[in-house]
């Protein structure tokens, strides 16, 4: 095996396992199915990897994570070869080093990306034996997704980021302020424009996951910095989208807070936006529906991944100042209508 580019051998594994849209078509036939997807996956388990890659989409995305892993570990270890880089210890401490910050979805693409890269290394002759990606990395990925859910910062800390980019000037100030004191998504901060900024009910409307619409209550404070523009108000596309969730980490790492992410500051905002509720004497019930709203999602049992079970809500009173809204006050019995009607108004 000749010495090509990181980028060069990963293209050629990825090769090996991409079905093009007439083989697609064959396979079907071949196996009397309708969705080849669910044919191929093992037992039919959704859950399980599939053995190929069926629209160039996928291709890009897996091109796209293994090529910056595997240039990771090549960096970490010295060695040019993917046969070498498809080495357990080395995938670990690659992970370790660089993607335990990083959201669940993120590294559970990763994690696909190695493995198609193993099979079509594995169909090239290259590597023999079972895939890199075991147990001991799935059990850390298990680790990352249930032992520390997305509880948020504590919000003396969160304050402490946006602070931080607000005193550097930084370009990602005013996002970092909506994911905080709004509960916007990194995709709905990127995607915000002008004409969502709904100045005369002090909401923002946000299409979020599934096109689901919301509108979110901002509060007083930020009002001086939500102008309305005919634009966008920062850059709809994945690069800022990255620079923004670095920038976030930094400015973490430098105030020697161990967590990072831009989705713990929304976590922040679900924890302060329920502590103030049960301040108001809201039940525990209308206080997740109200957050689970706010936040888009159908079900209030989402929000468990931000709030955790007997979450001490009284040591967070203090810190309510900037999460105070009009609207939460007409919250009364069922929270979903209610909230709606006072967002209307």
């Amino acid at each position: 095996m000749s010495t090509a580019s990181i980028a060069h051998q990963i293209s050629l594994c990825l090769d090996r396992v991409f079905l093009t849209k007439g083989e697609i078509d064959r396979m079907k036939k071949e196996r009397g199915v309708i969705s080849l997807k669910r044919d191929l996956r093992p037992g039919g388990d959704p859950t399980k990897a599939l053995p190929y890659i069926l629209s160039y989409e996928s291709y890009r995305k897996y091109f796209s994570a293994a090529r910056t892993f595997f240039n990771r570990a090549k960096k970490e270890s010295g060695k040019k070869l993917l046969k070498d880089l498809l080495d357990r210890d080395l995938i670990l401490a690659v992970y370790d080093k660089y993607y335990t910050d990083l959201a669940l979805g993120t590294v559970s693409a990763v994690q696909g990306a190695i493995y198609k890269v193993y099979l079509g290394a594995e169909q090239m002759g290259w590597v023999k034996g079972p895939c890199p990606i075991n147990n001991e990395f799935r059990e850390r990925i298990r680790e990352k997704a249930f032992l520390t859910p997305r509880y948020g910062y504590h919000p003396r800390d969160a304050q402490r980021i946006v602070d931080y980019l607000v005193e550097h000037r930084s370009r990602f100030a005013l996002a970092a302020k909506l994911s905080l004191y709004c509960g916007l998504r990194e995709s709905e901060d990127a995607g915000l424009k002008g004409e969502n900024i709904l100045r005369e009910r002090q909401t923002l409307g946000v299409t979020g996951k599934n096109g689901r619409y919301r509108e979110v209550p901002f509060p007083d404070h930020l009002l001086p910095e939500l102008r309305r523009t005919c634009g966008y108000l920062f850059t709809p596309t994945r690069t800022w989208r990255k620079y923004y969730w670095h920038e976030v980490a930094h400015a973490a790492r430098e105030l020697g807070i161990e967590d990072t992410g831009v989705h713990r500051l929304r976590a922040t905002y679900a924890q302060m936006i329920y502590t103030r509720l049960r301040s108001m004497d809201r039940d525990e019930r209308t206080a997740r529906q109200v957050v689970a709203q706010l936040l888009g999602h159908n079900r209030s049992s989402i929000t468990l991944h931000y709030i955790p079970t007997g979450f001490d809500w009284s040591s967070y009173v203090e810190y309510m100042g900037p999460f105070d809204f009009p609207q939460l006050h007409a919250v009364h019995g069922t929270a979903m209508p209610a909230l709606a009607k006072a967002n209307r108004t």
